[in-house]
């Protein structure tokens, strides 16, 4: 029986389930607030004086809830429970000068029954009820800013023993106020051993999350600081195509409260959780096991001779899917397949793959068109531009962005539509600039063109990745079998992703840190794949002929999940057999629990000891906007920065039942060949076969608890080298 509930107790809403419980002060035309929130694991009561709920600018006047008052409730119950609260604004004096905007607000909280989870959002809605009265009905626009839809004084106990872990759950900090990285900060209290993580499903370079940047207070809402400033604009009834009433819906926000003195535990288990049940589109068994994408080393230089070859090469080795990347088409933006390159049409292609027992991938670009194309010459009026009305741009030479809050959304989705039903395509990446250019940050802030459906150039932000998410959402309608992949560059953030592209997209092409820099590329994957889920991180992995590949990228790789760069005609018979064994491997194992589902690292393993790349935006302007060496990188942001790595770094990516491969890493400037592995996923009253895949030998049965504690010493005899420990439950056998 579901345990979510919402219902009224006296002039208090009541929202809540087994683990946490939200009171909201209800009384009929007083303010609407959170007056307790509940840890109900531990009985402690989070919140503070003076939380605002929420808070927002209209027109450049600051409001809150205090400027509203509680109208009526209501409770949809079910599993997820939900309560609407409406809101509307104090009564207005008959000849009062100065009034607010005519807005009304409606306050949704959403609980699960098996979730220690509460999420909020608001609707914003232009009303002029109350306006009757004055002398003339509001006609202006009204313009949103500084909108934070959850605002609460919230904390355990005092700010000393409070603690925020930020930067993907691998900082600790005091404070944090973060713009367009974080999705999901943990407020852990150290001496208690509880807390909550606040997370927030706002889009790519909108959202901001802050915890204890003000004595007290957390608040999740959209960027007001840096670059893409949110701005969202209501137009009045009287404007023509306008129905009366216009509403903006904000994204979402969650609150998961816990208790557990070890919150690496929480992030991989009730986070997790919840994450992969209610906000991942992507099931992990339409992942493949095995890809290989053709960028690295091949680039755009792309010919029939060299796919037909590499497909072959790919069979060979037990490949599931085949993507080719940027090379294949006439002009970005008219989207021909090069029949200079391929005279037969890349249908030959698609179907070689095919007839190879592969699925068959492919690369476009979304906003970013060439200006030699078709759609540029005769749509001129769809270009995005720039305060001085020039094009915006991405790096590339002689490429402009088109703006998606334009005609050119029809456009590109149907010719995106066309490629995908021609050829066929299971995997898609969708590439290249769209909100902004993260290669020159500040340049083109928002889209100047005043005949687009945005009415400024700051509301752009949140239309154009609107339309972006419409059009995943389209595509993923008519194709199904489709694997959408929205990238970093399109998504407008470095090495981005969150918990609004999960929940559109299947994957995110979140970084190109590859061989030789695998601790870095294992770093991010234990950050953003523990904030999302790792198998919707795709990624070049490791470059299959790099020297470091075999014994070490390969397996980094693995850590997310099986994609790959690389020259595959380049491979001897050696290192062709050693890829063939271990392909199968992975497919053997994903069919008898499929690892791709977990990550776990506890307290056992520390993040990867290497560089983590950050947004250009952090470089000094000097820096931003030098003079760049070859590519499109600015000389003072290496995000591949050479970092050899000092300690062991692993993932256990063990099921329920504490089965499935535990990789352990010894980077390149470690010098201890030894690591203890600790393993407190397994059952404590079992027995446990662990094997040394690696080397093909067993190392024994053990007790669950002998697991735990102490654990079990691994070696390493080389740095760069990697072990994989596969743990199974010895079957008890019953006569």
């Amino acid at each position: 029986m579901p345990s979510a509930y919402a219902r009224y107790e006296g002039q208090t809403l009541v929202i809540g389930n087994a683990y946490l419980e939200r009171r909201l002060a209800a009384r009929a035309a007083a303010p609407c607030v959170t007056i307790s929130f509940v840890n109900k694991e531990t009985g402690r009561d989070y919140i503070r004086p003076g939380s605002r709920e929420f808070s927002l600018s209209a027109n450049g006047r600051a409001m809150t809830t205090r400027d509203f008052v509680f109208e009526r409730a209501e409770v949809h119950e079910g599993d997820p429970t939900e309560a609407i609260v409406h809101l509307r604004l104090k009564p207005l004096l008959p000849l009062s000068v100065s009034p607010p905007p005519p807005l009304s607000i409606e306050l949704h909280y959403q609980v699960y029954s098996a979730h220690p989870v509460l999420r909020k959002w608001l609707v914003v809605r232009r009303d002029l009820t109350g306006f009757e009265n004055l002398s003339g009905l509001p006609t202006e626009m009204i313009t949103l800013s500084d909108l934070d839809w959850e605002d609460l004084n919230l904390l355990v106990d005092t700010p000393a023993s409070a603690e925020v872990w930020t930067d993907y759950f691998t900082r600790r900090e005091k404070a944090a106020a973060v713009t367009m990285d974080d999705c999901a900060l943990l407020v852990n209290d150290a001496e208690h051993g509880e807390g909550f993580i606040l997370a927030t499903e706002a889009p790519g370079p909108l959202k901001r999350l802050e915890a204890y940047a003000q004595p007290g207070r957390i608040a999740a809402g959209y960027n007001r600081d840096d670059e893409t400033i949110f701005e969202r604009i209501l137009a009045p009834s009287l404007r023509s195509g306008q129905a009366p009433g216009e509403e903006f819906q904000t994204p979402a926000s969650f609150i998961l409260t816990f208790a557990n003195p070890i919150p690496q535990d929480v992030v991989d288990g009730e986070y997790a959780r919840f994450v992969a049940e209610q906000l991942t589109t992507c099931d992990v068994a339409q992942v493949p096991s095995i890809t290989v994408n053709t960028w690295v080393p091949h680039l755009s230089e792309l010919s029939r001779t060299l796919l037909l070859e590499q497909i072959e090469h790919a069979a060979e080795l037990g490949v599931d899917a085949y993507q080719v990347d940027d090379g294949w088409y006439d002009r970005m933006g008219d989207w021909n397949t090069n029949l200079a390159r391929f005279p037969n049409g890349l249908e030959e292609i698609a179907d070689y793959a095919r007839a190879h027992g592969m699925r068959f991938g492919l690369w476009m670009a979304v906003a970013t068109v060439d200006e030699a194309s078709q759609v540029f010459r005769e749509h001129p009026e769809w270009i995005a531009r720039d305060r001085q009305g020039e094009p915006n741009r991405h790096p590339i030479p002689g490429t402009v962005t088109m703006c998606l809050d334009s005609g050119f959304y029809d456009f590109i989705l149907d010719k995106i539509d066309a490629v995908i039903s021609c050829y066929g395509v299971e995997l898609l990446k969708l590439d290249l600039s769209a909100v902004r250019n993260l290669y020159a940050p500040g340049r083109y802030a928002g889209c100047f063109a005043a005949s687009h459906a945005h009415r400024s150039p700051r509301e752009s932000h949140v239309r154009i990745l609107a339309r972006l998410f419409d059009l995943v959402r389209t595509l993923k309608n008519r194709h199904p079998r489709c694997l959408m992949d929205v990238s970093y560059e399109l998504y407008g953030v470095m090495d981005g992703t969150d918990l609004a592209l999960t929940q559109v997209a299947d994957q995110n092409w979140f970084t190109n840190v590859t061989s030789p820099h695998e601790v870095n590329l294992r770093r991010e994957i234990y950050q953003r794949g523990r904030v999302t889920r790792p198998w919707t991180l795709n990624y070049g992995g490791a470059v299959l002929n790099h020297p470091t590949a075999p014994h070490y990228g390969l397996f980094s790789a693995l850590t997310g999940h099986g994609v790959f760069w690389g020259d595959l005609a380049d491979l001897d018979a050696e290192t062709q057999a050693h890829y063939r064994h271990w392909f199968e491997w992975v497919k053997e194992q994903r069919a008898c629990s499929d690892f791709y589902r977990y990550y776990r690292v506890s307290n056992v393993f520390p993040v990867p000891d290497g560089v983590s790349s950050r947004d250009y935006r952090h470089a000094i302007p000097t820096a931003r906007y030098g003079v760049r060496p070859l590519g499109i990188h600015p000389p003072a942001f290496e995000p591949l920065s050479e970092h050899r790595g000092e300690i062991w770094d692993g993932v256990a990516r063990l099921d329920p039942r504490g089965e499935g491969p535990i990789f352990l890493f010894r980077p390149a400037a470690c010098l201890s060949p030894f690591f203890q592995l600790r393993i407190p996923w397994v059952e404590p009253t079992a027995s446990y076969r662990l094997t040394d895949v690696t080397e093909q030998r067993e190392l024994g049965v053990f007790s669950g608890a002998e697991l735990v504690e102490p654990g079990v010493e691994v070696s390493i005899a080389e740095p760069l080298h990697t072990k994989v420990i596969l743990v199974r439950q010895e079957r008890r056998n019953h006569l």
